[in-house]
């Protein structure tokens, strides 16, 4: 892995955890739906900008359309919908830990789904991933709602 490869790798997590707390202080003055919108259109334009002449290409049609905007609502725009609530009932700290159970809900969606078969290796790091991030986070009775909602969130990415 080339230097120019890690470097936007640290700065899309930088930036991928900056975002819970930046929403956590949106939330003070802005309504949660233009939060939504507002990180969509900065996503849409930061997208567009690093396809270049690419983005111009639109190639989707029919079913591979509506499977596009299935994925984009369900997971996209639904995750951050839900991430909001999360945020208001927690920390936006234990938003950034629970968001690393993301590949937990990649390998349910896909036993789900596509029918793919998950090892006892993989299933035990789902256990331990489950268990670490309850550690982590713990379960303060006026976060637990958050923090489950949270946790929800970071499944459907």
């Amino acid at each position: 892995m080339g230097l120019q490869t890690v470097l936007i790798l640290l700065v899309a997590n930088i930036l991928g955890g900056a975002t819970y707390a930046g929403m956590k202080i949106a939330q003070a003055g802005m309504p949660d739906a233009w939060i939504v919108v507002i990180r969509i259109a900065v996503v849409l334009l930061g997208s567009a900008a690093a396809m270049g002449r690419g983005v111009l290409r639109w190639e989707y049609r029919g079913r591979d359309l509506g499977l596009l905007l299935l994925v984009g609502v369900v997971g996209y725009a639904l995750p951050i919908a839900i991430t909001l609530p999360g945020l208001s009932r927690a920390s936006s700290t234990n938003a950034c830990v629970l968001i690393l159970l993301e590949p937990i809900g990649i390998v349910l969606l896909s036993a789900t789904f596509l029918r793919e078969r998950a090892s006892r290796m993989q299933w035990t790091g789902i256990l331990l991933g489950l268990a670490g991030s309850a550690v982590v986070v713990g379960a303060p009775t006026g976060e637990l709602a958050g923090n489950l909602i949270l946790g929800v969130q970071a499944l459907l990415w």
